[in-house]
C-alpha cells in the first residue's frame, strides 16, 4: 500500500521560504538606510508573518486538504511556516551580524548600555549587565534566541488565526485526503 506525502510539510516550506526572504529584503533596507527606529520595520515584519500564516494555511485547507483542517493541523502549518521562515532568516541575520555589518553587535549593546543609564541603573549592575550582554549579543546566539522567538511568535499568532481558519469536515464530507 502506498502512502501519499503529508503536504503540510511541502506548503509550509513553500510560504515560509517567501516570507523569510521577504523579512530579508526588509533587514538589508532597514540597514542601508540605517534606520534606527525599530517599530515600523517590526510592525511591517509581524503584518507579513501573519498574512503568511493566513494564505499558506488557506492554500494548504483549500487546495491540498480537500477544503478542511482542524483547528490543530492549522496550528502546526501555522507553526512550521514561521519555523522554516525563521531558519531562512536567522541564517541570514547570522551572515549580517557575522560578515556583512558585524559593528551592529556593538550598535545594539550601545543602544543596550545606554537604556540602562536612562533608567538610572546603578553602575554596578549595568556593568554585569553589560557583560553578560556582550556574551549573548553574538551572531550564533542572536541567530539562535531568533529562530526560538519568531517559532514562538508564529506559534502565538498561529493559535489565533487556526480558529478563524479551521473549517472540521463531516463525517459525511470527509475525503480520501483527510
Amino acid at each position: 500500500m502506498e502512502t501519499k506525502p503529508n503536504p503540510i510539510y511541502k506548503n509550509s516550506m513553500n510560504y515560509g521560504t517567501i516570507v523569510g526572504l521577504a523579512l530579508c529584503i526588509i533587514v538589508i533596507i532597514v540597514s542601508t538606510l540605517k534606520i534606527k527606529s525599530q517599530t515600523i520595520p517590526n510592525l511591517l515584519s509581524y503584518a507579513i508573518l501573519i498574512t503568511a500564516i493566513v494564505i499558506g494555511t488557506k492554500n494548504l485547507r483549500d487546495n491540498l486538504e480537500g477544503g478542511f483542517i482542524s483547528y490543530g493541523r492549522a496550528l502546526w502549518s501555522g507553526t512550521l511556516i514561521t519555523f522554516f521562515c525563521a531558519i531562512i532568516t536567522c541564517f541570514y541575520m547570522l551572515l549580517h551580524f557575522r560578515f556583512i555589518d558585524p559593528s551592529a553587535i556593538d550598535q545594539i549593546l550601545q543602544q543596550q548600555e545606554q537604556g540602562m543609564i536612562d533608567n538610572g541603573t546603578p553602575d554596578e549592575q549595568i556593568e554585569m549587565g553589560m557583560k553578560y550582554a556582550r556574551k549573548f549579543t553574538t551572531p550564533i546566539w542572536i541567530a539562535i534566541f531568533g529562530l526560538i522567538m519568531y517559532t514562538f511568535m508564529g506559534f502565538i499568532f498561529s493559535l489565533i488565526t487556526s480558529a478563524f481558519l479551521k473549517k472540521e469536515a463531516t463525517p459525511f464530507e470527509k475525503t480520501d485526503s483527510n
